[in-house]
């Protein structure tokens, strides 16, 4: 059992930059796909992905440069043919092969570079971190020299792909690994100068040793430290729209890919649709569960109408005749009332007084 290091020990650690951090599964898993995506970049000049329509491949497809853009706009200023040169430069169509594309056929073409220009985008936030990686170093002692100079993307089968002008991320890359190594050549350089001044000015220069041993450390190959710093865990954590999900969302992506996507998802009855039908079956089955239920009231009503009359018979009666037999009643009532109380008094003049009564009940007790 490894004994608790003591308060000094900590700080000794943290000075010296010892201390590491704790491993993140969603940091190593973003730096996993973003060297193989950065190595793809650097090694090719773009990401090169098949190009299907009806899920035939008829070519090779790549996302469009910010750098490449900035060309086209400063020297086409015609949008029918920047669109024309996009296509054949991001693709191994030809000109001909593109004037024989319907519209549905280049606005899903285009899409796909766009979703493309998009994921290489996001790419950028990380190349600091991908430069502390070994998979960089390797690749920037090996093939830095003629990595601006590939023009042209040979393909498996035999196709090419033009390159208006290297990609941004080679460019960033290339500035950031740089710095990194003339960083760490002078850090080293100044630590082998310290040696000397500390063998003139004795322990006053063990913090300055410190300090340089600190940065040194944080410039080691392969560490999680970048990678926890430039991913965020708060959005990865909340609940993101993903446009892909199977629903509309044309109320949060109005652009002309969102109305495409939503239009196909109609058509093929995505999840949003399927939901859609569940709600309407649901209204459906209510109204008529509800019309149900009010024809075995108005039948039960019905029914116990019928049995007041002998005949079976429904009898209406206006609300004169309602009035009427109202009356009716009432002076029946106040009759039988005014009959009691003459039966009531005339009891009352026959009997005898209280005097007679009770002479003759003594008299029969005697």
């Amino acid at each position: 059992m490894s004994e608790i290091p003591s308060g000094v020990d900590l700080m000794n650690q943290i000075s010296l930059g010892e201390l590491k951090y704790k491993q993140s599964n969603i940091a190593l898993e973003v730096k996993e796909k973003v060297s193989s995506a950065m190595e793809e970049i650097i090694t090719i000049g773009a990401r090169v992905r098949p190009l299907k329509l009806n899920g035939r491949r008829i070519g090779w497809i790549r996302p469009l440069a910010p750098s490449e853009r900035k060309i086209l706009d400063r020297m086409i200023e015609n949008e029918e043919e920047k669109i024309l040169l996009v296509l054949t430069h991001c693709t191994t169509l030809t000109e001909d092969e593109v004037n024989d594309l319907d519209i549905y056929e280049i606005n899903s073409i285009l899409h796909r570079i766009y979703s493309a220009n998009i994921a290489d985008i996001s790419l950028f936030p990380y190349i600091s971190a991908f430069c502390s990686t070994q998979t960089s170093q390797l690749l920037w002692e090996s093939k830095h020299d003629h990595t601006f100079e590939q023009k042209v993307i040979t393909l498996p089968d035999g196709k090419s792909i033009k390159l208006l002008a290297p990609s941004n991320h080679l460019s960033l890359w290339a500035l950031l690994t740089a710095i990194r190594n003339r960083s760490i050549t002078r850090l080293e350089e100044s630590l082998n100068l310290s040696a000397i001044v500390r063998a003139q000015v004795g322990k006053s220069a063990d913090k300055y040793v410190k300090e340089l041993v600190r940065e040194l450390n944080s410039l080691k190959m392969d560490q999680i430290e970048p990678w926890t710093e430039v991913v965020d865990y708060t959005k990865l954590q909340s609940d993101a729209p993903h446009f892909e999900d199977g629903f509309g969302h044309s109320h949060e992506d109005n652009t002309v890919q969102g109305l495409l996507r939503e239009m196909d998802g109609m058509m093929h009855g995505d999840k949003h649709e399927q939901l859609m039908q569940q709600f309407y079956n649901k209204q459906v089955n209510e109204a008529q569960a509800r019309e149900r239920e009010l024809q075995i009231r108005v039948q039960k009503r019905r029914s116990e109408l019928a049995t007041l009359e002998d005949d079976g018979s429904l009898v209406v009666v206006t609300d004169a005749e309602v009035k009427r037999r109202e009356r009716e009643i009432r002076a029946r009532s106040q009759g039988v009332v005014q009959q009691s109380i003459s039966e009531l008094a005339s009891q009352s003049d026959e009997a005898p007084p209280s005097s007679e009564r009770i002479t003759k009940y003594f008299e029969r007790e005697g």
